[in-house]
């Protein structure tokens, strides 16, 4: 069976959280030697292919940036994943109305996820993920603030192997692939003198 990505629906938080609880109560019912319906099990690796490209995380934020050319920045961050990048400054709040910026990044995700803590018949063999990210920021500063905004678009494509594990029955194992389009937002504010701002950026 093909997966189709385009059947789960990230927009709408309800209809996730329905997915994700739809999987561990029928992940229950197989625990407990209930029969389960080639649909059903399906229905359990849905929730698992949700959970990894939609849950929240936390993680280390590491990075580090360089300036070859003005107004061109390169750099390269780990924060659960590594991504390499650079943003080009259109305009500037000093010869302009604003700084604006645009950027674009390339992240590699490889890691294992406890999926059995939520859905207890199902394991994660692998997972990879390539995401590309264009981020649009508008903002500006002064000696002793920073403020920013924007957009952000992402782009991503997955492959991953699930194992699903039912009492009395052969272990499943499915491999998924396929691609996604997320729209996002980031912003921040930073307060301190220029050369030494301490500040708080959120991003979705």
């Amino acid at each position: 069976k093909t997966w189709d990505p385009d059947a789960m629906n990230f927009v709408s938080v309800g209809a996730f959280t329905d997915l994700i609880d739809r999987g561990k109560d029928l992940a229950s019912r197989a625990q407990s030697g209930q029969p389960l319906s080639d649909d059903d099990k399906w229905r359990i690796f849905d929730a698992g292919v949700g959970l990894l490209l939609a849950t929240p995380s936390f993680g280390p934020h590491v990075a580090v940036a360089y300036t070859p050319l003005e107004r061109l920045e390169v750099g390269l961050r780990y924060a659960g994943a590594y991504r390499l990048g650079g943003r080009y400054q259109l305009l500037d709040h000093v010869t302009g109305p604003m700084d604006l910026t645009v950027g674009l990044g390339v992240s590699r995700f490889s890691y294992q996820f406890p999926l059995s803590d939520q859905l207890p018949v199902l394991k994660l063999d692998d997972f990879s993920r390539w995401q590309v990210d264009v981020p649009l920021l508008v903002g500006t500063s002064r000696d002793f603030f920073r403020v920013w905004a924007g957009p952000k678009l992402l782009a991503t494509a997955f492959q991953t192997q699930l194992t699903l594990t039912i009492p009395n029955e052969t272990a499943t194992v499915a491999r998924f692939d396929g691609t996604a389009w997320f729209v996002g937002g980031q912003a921040g504010v930073a307060v301190g003198y220029r050369g030494g701002h301490r500040g708080v950026a959120h991003s979705g």
